[in-house]
C-alpha cells in the first residue's frame, strides 16, 4: 500500500529491447520517471490494485498495490535500466518501482488506542469477501485520526435492523495497527469470533 500520488509518480517499467510483454528474474528492462535513480540502488516492484476511498465522502485515501519483486539499477540514465533480481510473478510494463526504505528496528509500543475513533474496514488484503485471525485488513483512519503503529483497536459488526429497530453494534474482536498512513491504516486481526468483512466497524478500546 502506498499514497496514491507517490505511486502514480513513481518510476515505471516501460519495456525492454525485445518488446516482450512479460519479464522475469534476470531480465533487464527500461524505466521512465527515473531521474532520481542512482546506480546499484535497489527498488521494490509493485502493481497497482484497487483505489481505496472513504465510504462516506468518496475521497481517495490511497492506492492498494501488490508486491511483485525487486530490481537493481544498472544504468542511471533517462530512461534508466534495471535488472530484475527477485520476482514472485511476471513483471509487466506499467509496474511501479519504489525505493527500499532504510532498515530500522520497529519503533512502536503496543497500547490501546487512546483517541476517539469511528472508522470501518474498507479493504481485505488478499481476500475476496471475509478474513479471520492473523489476516490483514485496511481501515479508513490513520495518523490524522491519532492512530499509530502498535495501537490496539476493537472490531465490531454493525447492528442489524429488526422490526424497524436498530440493534446495538456487537464487538467481534480486536486488531493491532502495524502501519499507519495519513488517513488509512493496515491492521492485523488478533482475535475474532466471526469472519471480518468490508464495512465492519473499527473503534478505540
Amino acid at each position: 500500500l502506498t499514497a496514491s500520488d507517490q505511486f502514480q509518480h513513481a518510476a515505471t517499467i516501460i519495456g525492454s529491447r525485445d518488446n516482450r510483454l512479460m519479464y522475469a528474474h534476470g531480465d533487464s528492462v527500461y524505466v521512465a520517471n527515473s531521474s532520481a535513480m542512482a546506480l546499484n540502488q535497489i527498488y521494490s516492484i509493485y502493481r497497482a490494485g484497487a483505489s481505496l476511498r472513504d465510504p462516506q465522502s468518496g475521497k481517495l485515501l490511497g492506492q492498494q498495490a501488490s508486491y511483485i519483486g525487486q530490481a537493481v539499477v544498472t544504468r542511471a540514465t533517462v530512461p534508466a535500466r534495471v535488472k530484475l533480481i527477485k520476482t514472485n510473478r511476471e513483471v509487466m510494463p506499467g509496474d511501479r518501482l519504489l525505493a527500499l526504505p532504510a532498515k530500522s528496528a520497529p519503533d512502536f509500543k503496543i497500547q490501546h488506542a487512546d483517541t476517539t475513533l469511528s472508522a470501518q474496514i474498507i479493504s481485505l488484503f488478499n481476500a475476496l469477501s471475509q478474513v479471520g485471525n492473523y489476516q490483514v485488513v485496511v481501515a479508513n483512519a490513520g495518523q490524522a485520526q491519532g492512530l499509530r503503529a502498535g495501537h490496539i483497536v476493537a472490531l465490531q459488526k454493525r447492528g442489524a435492523i429488526k422490526d424497524g429497530l436498530q440493534l446495538p453494534d456487537e464487538r467481534t474482536g480486536s486488531a493491532i495497527i502495524f502501519r499507519a498512513f495519513d488517513e488509512l491504516s493496515y491492521l492485523l486481526i488478533l482475535d475474532t469470533d466471526r469472519p471480518i468483512t468490508v464495512g465492519d466497524l473499527v473503534s478505540a478500546g
